[in-house]
């Protein structure tokens, strides 16, 4: 029997990313795709034995990656799937190795934890999901594994016998299978086609099977004489799932998109819900005095507070064990056990010197821990910065704003709460000089942040300054705002509201522009391609008319669509209203 290895180390990796829209606090958003791939470093954790070397990537929290393993919970794509994620190692009385992974959802509350394990002398790793209700209220889960897996036209998708019928993802459509024989996913497979071979679906395309007497959901790869077996018990896990970009040309964008040069890839998994679980725990102090704490899973802490606060060292100390010993991720527990340790006071510190990253407090419980760290330390710039953001998204307006001043004077340097500051100022003050003073020192604090040149050039047209203006910034700032796509559209909008119109039709078609996630391979923030309204107008003032008129045909097809498949999308609506 051989040795299982557990070790970390660095990797460098191209990445690339995927954009979200609407409201995500407390979550950040990644929301560019450059053409051009860079190398990033990534902490990586290994488990290897004499079969099997599997790399894990906490700092990525859980993103696609073409051979990977893609997890999502609690609902669908999570805002942080770019996201850093908590982990930790462990080595097992087996000699198995562990890497644990952690993450709290920051919108429900709820948490999910990963463990992955590796046997010795196995050919096979161990994922062992566990999901926490930390609220008092009832939550769903949707927890899911995607293997992703390289595909080609040997690839063939493998669902069990009993299923013989296919949804999309919200039951918006439903086909045959293996063999369609209507229209699936706005295409046409009415001749009758085998829709489980990769080579025959020339759209992205889900697979859900809703219910399955069977354990398993695969592909096969005829070429290779290789392919892989999901399985999960169908009593808890009836649905499967498999998921393709397709072959086509719009899955072909995203295939650069997503992956480097290994191609295409499928996604597979099992599908399962989750109940919701609370107990309670109760304990006599020493006054006799009863208490009853509610300990919702994964919140064992509160009991360790309690128990610290009575004067019961050698309990709490006890408690904290068994508590991590469950949930090695339970941070109540883990500060009671600094509190105990007596590093409290040196925990606070470092997370006053820590990045702001990836902090986004959001409950009213971080409220009070944030205001006792404003008041227990002398330079809170983060404290404030972090109430600011917290009291802004709660709607208290005058307390962000009072919060971000004092973190500006403590940490001048740090841009974005400088643009934190220009939002509260133009859009709760109404004083734009200030807003555009606080926006124009943010840019030049990270001149390389298109972020922050797009907000200032929206700043700019609401100031109504002159479109030559805005124009020479983009002139100097061209390597910044090439890299999104709203801010090639502005540009070549400037070019045409200053009659320069083969310029700006010379730009639009040296551009390339990048699908999202829920486009459809639109332009982003918009169902309705506005490229080719644009060109449209180009072409118009170009004396090219018969081209005008195909440019706005095909944008006013892309409209109606739009309408059909969704009757009030206020973006397609203002389209429609910006064409009259």
């Amino acid at each position: 029997m051989g040795e299982v290895k557990i070790w970390e180390s660095e990797v460098i990796e191209g990445r690339v990313y995927q954009g979200s829209s609407g409201k995500v606090y407390p979550y950040p958003t990644i929301e560019t795709i450059s053409d051009v791939k860079t190398d990033k470093t990534y902490r990586a954790v290994w488990l290897e034995n004499e079969y099997l070397r599997v790399m894990i990537l906490p700092q990525l929290g859980g993103p696609w990656i073409s051979g990977g393993i893609e997890f999502n919970w609690p609902q669908h794509h999570r805002p942080t799937t770019f996201s850093p994620v908590d982990y930790m190692l462990t080595e097992n009385p087996d000699s198995s190795k562990t890497c644990r992974v952690s993450d709290v959802d920051q919108m429900y509350g709820t948490k999910g934890e990963a463990c992955f394990t590796l046997y010795p002398g196995k050919a096979y790793i161990e994922i062992r999901g566990q999901l926490y209700n930390r609220t008092a209220q009832p939550q769903t889960f949707l927890w899911w594994a995607n293997p992703a897996v390289p595909v080609n036209e040997n690839t063939q998708s493998i669902f069990p016998p009993d299923v013989h019928a296919v949804m999309d993802h919200g039951k918006r459509d439903v086909s045959r299978f293996p063999i369609a024989a209507g229209e699936y996913y706005k295409h046409d497979y009415s001749a009758g086609v085998d829709i489980s071979r990769y080579k025959n679906i020339p759209v992205p395309t889900s697979y859900m099977a809703e219910k399955s007497a069977f354990d398993f959901v695969g592909g096969y790869d005829y070429g290779r004489q290789a392919g892989i077996l999901h399985a999960a018990d169908h009593h808890i896990a009836p649905g499967k799932k498999q998921w393709t970009w397709g072959c086509g040309d719009f899955g072909k964008a995203w295939d650069r998109n997503l992956t480097d040069e290994d191609g295409p890839y499928d996604e597979g998994a099992a599908l399962s819900p989750v109940r919701t679980y609370q107990k309670t725990v109760e304990f006599t102090p020493e006054d006799e005095t009863m208490l009853t704490v509610r300990v919702l899973d994964g919140n064992r802490g509160l009991k360790a507070y309690l128990l610290r606060k009575l004067g019961r060292g050698e309990q709490t100390g006890l408690w904290i064990a068994e508590s991590l010993g469950i949930d090695p991720f339970d941070y109540v527990s883990r500060l009671e056990r600094a509190r105990l340790g007596g590093a409290f006071r040196e925990a606070m510190d470092q997370a006053e010197r820590c990045p702001q990253d990836y902090c986004f407090p959001n409950k009213l419980e971080d409220l009070v821990v944030l205001e006792w760290a404003k008041a227990s330390n002398p330079k809170p710039a983060n404290a404030c910065y972090y109430l600011g953001c917290l009291y802004y998204d709660k709607l208290q307006y005058e307390a962000a704003m009072e919060n971000w001043e004092r973190s500006a004077r403590l940490a001048p340097r740090f841009p974005t709460v400088w643009r934190n500051l220009a939002l509260v100022y133009y859009n709760k003050r109404h004083n734009s000089a200030a807003s555009r003073k606080a926006m124009e020192r943010a840019c030049a604090l990270a001149p390389q942040n298109a972020r922050l040149f797009l907000e200032l050039d929206q700043l700019y047209k609401k100031l109504e300054v002159p479109a030559a203006e805005r124009l020479a910034r983009y002139k100097e700032n061209w390597a910044v705002f090439l890299r999104r796509d709203d801010l090639k559209l502005e540009y070549a909008t400037l070019l045409n509201l200053l009659g320069r119109y083969q310029e700006a039709y010379n730009f639009i078609m040296s551009c390339r522009f990048h699908p999202w996630e829920g486009g459809e391979g639109k332009l982003e923030g918009t169902k309705d391609n506005h490229i080719n309204y644009y060109l449209g107008l180009v072409n118009e003032q170009l004396g090219d008319a018969a081209e005008a008129r195909a440019c706005f045909e095909r944008a006013a097809e892309a409209f109606e669509r739009a309408i059909r498949e969704e009757p009030f999308h206020q973006n397609a609506v203002r389209y429609w209203e910006s064409c009259q």
